[in-house]
């Protein structure tokens, strides 16, 4: 079995769910960078950049969640009904991380004018 090396062309294409999380994630940090930036002069928190960053990811993790199980004819480890239970979990997944979103977004530049 050949050996894997660093920098090598052997790899996989990235998957849509990596694709457009990695996209969303440039486009939810741009425009967080950006509104801040106007609003007040200055840069954002990179904490609270990493949080848009980490919630962005939770999103995205989520809708796999939800998707993939019920797609997909081999679940491994799996058994039938973590159909149903994989879902769930992700739908909670995708609800936290939105409303950490949402709270990020709404208080997050807020957080360095009460300083």
């Amino acid at each position: 079995m050949p050996r894997s090396t660093p920098g090598g062309t052997d790899s996989a294409p990235l998957d849509g769910f990596t694709l457009g999380g990695l996209v969303l994630t440039a486009v939810v940090m741009t425009a967080y960078v950006v509104l801040h930036w106007y609003r007040h002069r200055d840069w954002p928190d990179a904490g609270v950049i990493a949080l848009l960053g980490l919630t962005t990811t939770g999103i995205i993790g989520g809708v796999r969640l939800c998707i993939v199980p019920i797609t997909s004819a081999d679940l491994g480890p799996f058994g039938m009904e973590d159909r149903l239970l994989i879902p769930v979990a992700g739908v909670t997944l995708f609800y936290v991380a939105a409303r950490a979103l949402v709270d990020i977004l709404r208080n997050g530049s807020d957080a360095r004018t009460r300083r």
